[in-house]
């Protein structure tokens, strides 16, 4: 019979049946392959020219945030006064806005930021966009950062492209190190290592949760009854292998507590 996670000298210790320890790094692998194909894209990092369906001709109107200076502007601040760019340590260049607030054409240089030697009018690299993943369990493992209704055309697919990568490498390397640790028996997770084992844990909840539909409190009270209801073997399964994971992970979290208290 499985034992949840207890602290032990520096690490913390569970007791898995074999196959329930690689069933759970089965799950691991299968979520980080589901990640791999956002660590291999290229082809949806697009240019704007590109992702758009039309580029604006030389007469073309501004963009509507063109110069617009009101709370919904790219570059208007937040409530504390700052930009919610600067929070991540990011430059209104990085999303293509201007020093105003103005949505910068592709290409256009900002002043004193070009090639030395060339009076600062040197081409600013092209913009680039990720569209969010279509698989909607990816989408919940790799949400927007700024709503679809809050941001600026374009800017929730900017701002993807530079933060997606760090996440997705991240996500990549604690699934592979949950999978690699849930092969020793019993499965041991060095205290230092815990906190990342636990977020791997959580990325496959996540991805159990969509594939259920679990979206409210009455969805998990639905989910529940599937476990013991095999009426629909699928649901059943996946019930079985969502309260598991569930199990073990809120085993990990409460074993951490007891060792801070």
């Amino acid at each position: 019979m499985a034992r949840g996670f207890r602290p032990v000298g520096g690490a913390y210790i569970a007791e898995l049946d074999e196959a329930e320890s690689k069933l759970v790094a089965q799950l691991a692998l299968d979520v980080k392959e589901m990640l791999d194909t956002r660590a291999e894209l290229t082809g949806d990092l697009v240019p704007d020219q590109e992702h758009d369906d039309a580029a604006p001709g030389p007469d073309a109107p501004a963009p509507s945030g063109a110069g617009r200076q009101g709370d919904d502007a790219p570059g208007a601040p937040a409530a504390g006064g700052e930009k919610w760019w600067e929070e991540l340590g990011l430059s209104p260049a990085d999303l293509g806005v201007g020093p105003d607030g103005e949505l910068l054409p592709d290409n256009e240089a900002l002043p004193g930021v070009g090639a030395p030697g060339t009076g600062g009018e040197a081409p600013r690299p092209t913009t680039r966009r990720r569209a969010r993943p279509a698989d909607p369990a990816l989408a919940r493992l790799l949400p927007d950062l700024v709503a679809h209704g809050e941001a600026a055309d374009g800017e929730a697919e900017r701002l993807r492209a530079l933060t997606e990568p760090g996440l997705v490498a991240g996500k990549r390397a604690n699934l592979a190190e949950a999978a690699a640790l849930l092969s020793m028996d019993p499965l041991r997770v060095p205290a230092a290592d815990a906190p990342r084992f636990a977020s791997a844990l959580n990325d496959i909840r996540l991805v159990l949760a969509q594939r259920l539909g679990i979206e409210t409190e009455e969805d998990a009270e639905r989910v529940a009854a599937a476990e013991e209801n095999p009426d629909d073997e699928l649901e059943h399964y996946l019930a079985l292998l969502y309260g598991f994971v569930s199990w073990l992970q809120e085993s990990l979290m409460t074993a951490l507590l007891r060792r801070k208290h």
